[in-house]
């Protein structure tokens, strides 16, 4: 299974990420502390290269996330809708 779809189950688990009234927020010490395999691979590298440059953007297949605050991320609702009905 790639990064993304152990991500995004991990979100959907409720194993990492914190929910709030705008959707789900995970940052990059949760990535890491839940992906420790990944910290060797650049792990810094998977979560902003995974960010949209605007809020009207729409999700695709590698764009998912909204930059919060420095290695905070909100996830667009649309990547765990998507997810979950799969």
């Amino acid at each position: 299974m790639e990064l993304k779809q152990l991500f995004l189950e991990a979100l959907s688990n409720g194993d990492m990420g914190a929910i709030d009234d705008l959707g789900v927020v995970v940052t990059l010490e949760e990535f890491e502390r839940k992906f420790p395999d990944t910290r060797n691979m650049n792990s810094a590298g998977f979560l902003p290269s995974s960010t949209l440059d605007t809020r009207d953007q729409p999700v695709c297949q590698d764009k998912f996330l909204y930059v919060v605050r420095k290695d905070v991320y909100r996830v667009h609702p649309d990547a765990l809708d998507n997810y979950t009905c799969n």
